[in-house]
């Protein structure tokens, strides 16, 4: 039976927040090896989420989730990093709705000696395409910056319409640099983000919604699916949704493809990104 931890909201997310940024910063270091695409950042950042725990309590709130990642293992090769999210929100014993969200990850670029080149694989198609399936849905953007302290990981995301609208001005002729740092003033963090996503909240209810994102997930074979189920009563039982996603297994018959702890700051200045 799977253990049942309670641990405030505020814990859990402060947690969350540093696991994900030592995975970001070992995926970055193992680039040569291919740490730095965004379907394994994504996948290692979802197998170490899930050994904080999948099936929690948040006392503060009196609110149970139970949430699993499932990854693609389909014959199409996949190597973009998006994450779709399934909740179901049980309300009472009786009814249940069905939510969505999206998140569309992008890493950035650097210069063999560690300048930010800007996340360079965005593109003003893709992003519209989602955002015509969801209003939930965001872009996830992979980082990594120098501190006093070594190198820091992050993992921030912002929703698509601002990107769409930001990417639109730099194709009118004002700017010509890919997208970059500019972005992060109107970011958070995507641990907050998540959080709330797996509290019931900051998802798209609708039934057009949730069916047109798992049609794009389809379509697309994002790289990794979480489902999450949430009650917002202690009595009530979460049992987490099927999304019925053909070619998706979940994250825990996989063994982590994460990278060990290495050299950090000798990979970065020799430029581990290319």
């Amino acid at each position: 039976m799977e253990t049942v931890t309670t641990i405030r909201f505020s814990t859990w997310k402060q947690n969350a927040y540093d696991a994900a940024s030592r995975v970001i910063v070992a995926q970055h270091q193992n680039a040569i090896a291919g740490g730095w695409r965004e379907d394994m950042i994504t996948f290692a950042l979802l197998v170490q989420l899930e050994s904080l725990g999948t099936s929690l309590i948040w006392p503060e709130y009196g609110q149970r989730v139970t949430w699993r990642g499932l990854k693609y293992v389909g014959g199409l090769e996949q190597r973009f990093g998006d994450i779709a999210v399934f909740v179901q929100l049980r309300l009472n014993e009786h009814v249940s709705v069905e939510g969505v969200a999206y998140y569309e990850a992008k890493k950035q670029y650097f210069t063999p000696e560690g300048e930010r080149l800007g996340f360079r694989s965005l593109k003003l198609q893709q992003l519209t395409e989602i955002q015509e399936n969801t209003h939930a849905s965001h872009v996830l953007l992979y980082d990594i910056g120098r501190t006093q302290t070594g190198f820091q990981g992050a993992a921030q995301t912002l929703p698509t319409s601002l990107v769409v609208a930001l990417m639109r001005d730099r194709t009118s002729g004002r700017k010509t640099r890919h997208i970059g740092n500019d972005l992060y003033s109107h970011c958070r963090t995507w641990i907050d983000a998540l959080g709330n996503n797996l509290r019931g909240f900051e998802l798209d209810f609708s039934p057009a919604g949730v069916q047109s994102v798992r049609e794009y997930v389809l379509r697309h074979r994002a790289v990794t699916v979480i489902e999450a189920s949430v009650s917002r009563a202690l009595e009530l039982e979460p049992h987490p949704p099927k999304a019925e996603l053909p070619g998706y297994i979940p994250l825990k018959s996989e063994q982590s493809q994460a990278a060990g702890p290495q050299d950090t700051n000798a990979r970065y200045e020799r430029g581990a990104e290319m």
